[in-house]
C-alpha cells in the first residue's frame, strides 16, 4: 500500500510544471500503475498484498 503514495510524491517532486493537468496524470498514474503490478504479480506468481488475497478468496467462494 505504500507504493501509491511513494509514486505520487516522487512524481510530484520531479515534476517541473505542476499544473492541474499534470497533477491529474500523476495521481492517475500513482493509483493505476501499482494496482496493475499487484494484479500481475498475483495472477502469475501468487505474490500479493494481503487485502488482494482476501478479496480474491471472497470472490472465488461464489
Amino acid at each position: 500500500m505504500a507504493s501509491i503514495p511513494f509514486v505520487l510524491l516522487m512524481s510530484i517532486l520531479y515534476c517541473h510544471d505542476l499544473t492541474r493537468r499534470n497533477l491529474t496524470i500523476i495521481v492517475t498514474n500513482a493509483v493505476i500503475a501499482p494496482t496493475v503490478v499487484w494484479v500481475i504479480l498475483y495472477h502469475f506468481f501468487l505474490v500479493s498484498m494481503p487485502v488482494v488475497v482476501e478479496l480474491a478468496g471472497h470472490f472465488n467462494k461464489g
